[in-house]
Formats: structure tokens, C-alpha cells, sequence
């Protein structure tokens, strides 16, 4: 097997040109066949032929003679942006089409797609690459292959940049340009990567860009400029996105703790609410007592002491309750906030930003637990006061229904009382 473009641009860039009619567009090249990389003049005629249609060769006195014409249409179907008859033309057209052909033969400086470690060439070859790459990121290409860039800077402010990109040869041979290959793909797989920060990477690209334009003084050529700074170019986006990358965590920490420190709010009002809604008991307990005392009987009174005792059981049980709940939820939070205090790996406006939600929680909790003490200190009132009345109620009653009993009753209390007064009198004087 032969390859057609290589034997031909081996016979350019071996021979030697004898001829060209401007008119025609006429190219007559000569080579000794010693040297020729097909000694098969049938295969060599082929494949010539499969590269130009016009291609005549003609074997004579140990030479080959080769005659072509760079018309459009004899170049065949892949080959159609193969010849150039200079390295300044074959860089025109690539940065025109914004790729570089696969195959491709250069007679002026007798390359070839297989020169790939030509240093002219490799630079050629780059900066078509970041044409491809500019064209990318532009916002509108006017008609003249003007790229335009509305760059939005950090004071909400919109700068548009201009590059025409196109420069002479001889300015790219003495330009420093960057022919790493790694660095260009990254900003390149960077730009064109689809997935949910495409948009964020492609404004830090466009701010990195910017900086970049920012520095160049008045005169210089934009494209010139971009060009002797493509390293500089990627190492502010990797900076850049890095710094992006961390504030974008940041902001995500943040907005976690804020939703976690709502969720627990939420939930600690829950608590608190179903610790007031049993607390409304006690006021309807302290009316009932008021309504059963105006009754002025005994049943009235056991529902007295009953309701006051069931009542003050409830609540007794429902706080301990509530109060294992809190303590629950206390280590819950703590937990959950405490993880962005103790990592080492985060930022200290993270740590502060937890430190003060668990603190706030910290305070609310505190104010929980006292209401469910005050609930506790208000059942204890009513079970005394509900108590008191009770027995209260049971003297009036027993009073008016058994008058003479009752003061035989309070008569024999008196004098018990009364010898137990004089006991107690006569040991504290023996002691």
C-alpha cells in the first residue's frame, strides 16, 4: 500500500521546481528517481494522480518529470486545501477556516503534515488553535473575521475587546509564543465541557481574558498581545476557577447551615408549641374549681381533687417527655454543626458562620427548657391551690351539712391542738 499525499509532497519537497505559469497555474517539478520513495512509476503516477487529477509524470533520462495544475477542480475530494505555495498563504487560510488540514503540502518551505516538529510550523499550527479557541469565546464575528468580547468585570461594569486575528509570519517567527499543547487543551476541554458550571468556567475564561487584554498598551496589536501571553492566559484561569471553585463551596456550606439552623428552628417550635397547647389545661382546671365551688357538695369536690391531680400527672409526664426531646435535639444540631467546626479543611468564614447558628440555637433551646419549667412551676401552683380549695370546700360542706358535728369536731381539734401545745411546752422546759 502507497500513500497518495505523502509521495506527493516527497516529490515536492525532494525535487526541485522547474516551472510555474502564473496564467495557468501551472507547476513543473523534476526528481532523479534514484531518490524516489516509489519506484513503481505506475503506483507513483496513481497516486499522484489521486492527489491532482491534472498530474502528468514522464520518466526520461533518469529523471521524473512532474506538470499539475492548482486549479480547484483538480484537486480531488480530500484535497481540495492541500496545496500552498507558502507558509504565509497556508497560515492565512487556516486561520480563516480556524482548523488545520490533515494533509497538506507547502512548497515555499518544503512542508508537509508530516513536519510536525518544524518550529515555524508548530507555531502556525498554534495559533490556529487559539483562533479556534477565540472565535469560541467571542460574543459576535463580524464579517472581516473581527472577533468582539463583552467582558463583564467584578464592578458591574461591560468592556468590549476587538482581536483581528491576523498577523504576518515574519511577527510570529519573533513572537515568544507557547507551543504546549497540554495548556491549550486544558482552557479548550475547559470552554467546551457541558455539564452545570459550563456557563461559570466560561465567565471565569472571559475574566482571565481581560486581565490579560487589560495590560496591553495603547498601539499594540491585540492578537500580538494574546498571543505572547497564553501562559499567562491559563495559569489566571486556573487561579481564577480555583478561587471560584472555593467561593462556590463556601456559599454551598453556608446556605446548608442556614437551611439545617431553619429546620431546627422549626422543629424547636414544634417542641415548644405542643409544650404550651398542653399548658392551656391549667387555666380550664382553675375555672372548673370555681364553678365546682359554687356547687357547695362533696361530689364537687372529688372531681376537684381528681382533675387536679390527673391534670397535674399529664403535664408532669409530658414535660419529662419534652425534656428528653430537647436534649435529644441538642445533640442532634450539635452534630450536625459540629462537623463544620472540627473539619480542618474548611474556611473560617464557615466555621463562624456554624459557630454563631449554633449558638443562636444554643440560646433558643435555653429559653425552651425555662418555658417548660415555668409550665412545671404553674402545674405545681394548681395542684396546692386546687388542693387547698378542696379541703376548703369539704370544711364548708361538712359544716353546713353536720353543723354539731363539725363543732364537736373543731372543739376536740382545739383542745388536741391545745395538749399538744402544753407537751411540747413542758419537754422544751425539762431540756
Amino acid at each position: 500500500m502507497y500513500d497518495s499525499s505523502h509521495l506527493f509532497s516527497s516529490f515536492i519537497k525532494d525535487g526541485q521546481q522547474t516551472e510555474y505559469d502564473k496564467d495557468i497555474q501551472l507547476y513543473a517539478f523534476e526528481l532523479d528517481e534514484s531518490i524516489a520513495e516509489c519506484k513503481d512509476f505506475t503506483h507513483l503516477e496513481k497516486a499522484l494522480k489521486e492527489v491532482n487529477s491534472s498530474c502528468s509524470l514522464k520518466a526520461e533520462g533518469g529523471k521524473l518529470y512532474l506538470e499539475f495544475e492548482d486549479g480547484s477542480e483538480h484537486w480531488q475530494d480530500g484535497f481540495k486545501r492541500y496545496f500552498y505555495s507558502t507558509l504565509d498563504n497556508f497560515m492565512r487560510a487556516c486561520i480563516r477556516i480556524k482548523s488545520v488540514p490533515s494533509k497538506f503540502c507547502i512548497i515555499d518551505r518544503q512542508l508537509s503534515e508530516s513536519n510536525t516538529d518544524d518550529p515555524l510550523l508548530k507555531k502556525v499550527v498554534q495559533v490556529t488553535k487559539w483562533v479556534k479557541l477565540l472565535s469560541d469565546m467571542a460574543d459576535h464575528i463580524q464579517d472581516n473575521n473581527l472577533l468582539v468580547f463583552f467582558v463583564h468585570h467584578k464592578e458591574g461594569k461591560t468592556k468590549p475587546y476587538q482581536i483581528s486575528p491576523f498577523v504576518d509570519l515574519q511577527k510570529i517567527e519573533q513572537l515568544g509564543l507557547d507551543c504546549d499543547e497540554a495548556r491549550y487543551e486544558r482552557l479548550y476541554d475547559s470552554w467546551h465541557l457541558e455539564d452545570a458550571q459550563t456557563k461559570d468556567r466560561q465567565s471565569v475564561m472571559l475574566v482571565s481574558f481581560a486581565e490579560i487584554m487589560s495590560s496591553m498598551e495603547d498601539g499594540n496589536n491585540p492578537f500580538e498581545v494574546f498571543l505572547t501571553n497564553t501562559k499567562k492566559f491559563h495559569d489566571r484561569y486556573c487561579e481564577n476557577y480555583e478561587i471560584y471553585v472555593n467561593r462556590f463551596t463556601v456559599d454551598t456550606q453556608l446556605r446548608e447551615i442556614d437551611e439545617q439552623h431553619l429546620s431546627f428552628v422549626g422543629k424547636l417550635q414544634e417542641l415548644v408549641t405542643s409544650s404550651q397547647t398542653k399548658a392551656f389545661a391549667l387555666p380550664g382546671v382553675m375555672v372548673a374549681i370555681g364553678a365546682l365551688a359554687r356547687t357547695n357538695n362533696f361530689l364537687g369536690v372529688v372531681a376537684i381533687v381528681v382533675g387536679v391531680v390527673m391534670t397535674k400527672i399529664l403535664i408532669t409526664k409530658s414535660n419529662e417527655l419534652l425534656r428528653e426531646n430537647l436534649d435529644h435535639f441538642k445533640d442532634t444540631f450539635d452534630r450536625a454543626l459540629g462537623h463544620y467546626l472540627k473539619s480542618r479543611t474548611e474556611a473560617e468564614e464557615v466555621k463562624s458562620h456554624a459557630k454563631d447558628a449554633q449558638e443562636k440555637l444554643d440560646a433558643q433551646l435555653v429559653k425552651a427548657k425555662d418555658r417548660v419549667d415555668f409550665i412545671d412551676t404553674m402545674s405545681n401552683w394548681m395542684l396546692w391551690i386546687g388542693l387547698l380549695l378542696a379541703f376548703s370546700l369539704i370544711i364548708m360542706t361538712f359544716k353546713s351539712d353536720y353543723p354539731e358535728e363539725a363543732k364537736a369536731t373543731l372543739n376536740w381539734g382545739a383542745e388536741v391542738s391545745k395538749t399538744a401545745f402544753n407537751l411540747i411546752k413542758a419537754k422544751l422546759e425539762t431540756i
